[in-house]
């Protein structure tokens, strides 16, 4: 009986060392807690968060009425605001941090600028207004495109936002 035991003890000491060697492996190869990812996983994040963006910019400009128009700002703007707590949340490739930071702060940023059109074209003294809309202007979809077009030079490749 002492043998099989020895035998367990043996496998089971064998076994946490082999969790433990993956463990430390996998820490080395970028695996572990340091928040990086390789450039194409984070570039496949925000490029994602660029086509959640974009079709949900798109979808305002097909709007046919004031109400309508109103409630695609509104969900545009959860969208967007996804899309920035997605790239927030991301794990960012070495050398990326400043330019991720700086695209959850202009993605949060249209987020507020949407909510807070369609807020104002809420307003019952703006109603004859609404239908005569022909264009929306937000710096802050500037300000994104040019993030994007940061990333893009340094090998993230991202198409920038689309003008609908």
């Amino acid at each position: 009986m002492r043998s099989k035991w020895k035998g367990v003890l043996a496998a089971g000491a064998l076994g946490v060392l082999a969790v433990v060697a993956v463990v430390i492996v996998g820490m080395a190869l970028g695996g572990g807690s340091n928040g990086t990812t390789t450039r194409a996983a984070y570039q496949k994040t925000v490029v994602n968060a660029r086509d959640r963006v974009d079709f949900a910019l798109e979808l305002i400009t097909r709007s046919r009425s004031p109400k309508e128009l109103i409630a695609r700002l509104e969900e545009a703007s959860d969208t967007v605001g996804g899309a920035a707590d997605e790239v927030a949340r991301a794990k960012v490739a070495a050398g990326f941090s400043d330019e991720n930071d700086s695209l959850v702060t202009a993605l949060r940023g249209l987020s507020d600028d949407l909510s807070g059109t369609a807020a104002t074209l809420r307003e019952p003294s703006l109603a004859g207004a609404v239908p005569g809309i022909n264009s929306l202007s937000y710096p802050e979809w500037t300000k994104i495109n040019e993030i994007l077009s940061d990333l893009d030079a340094q090998g993230v490749h991202v198409q920038p936002l689309a003008r609908h």
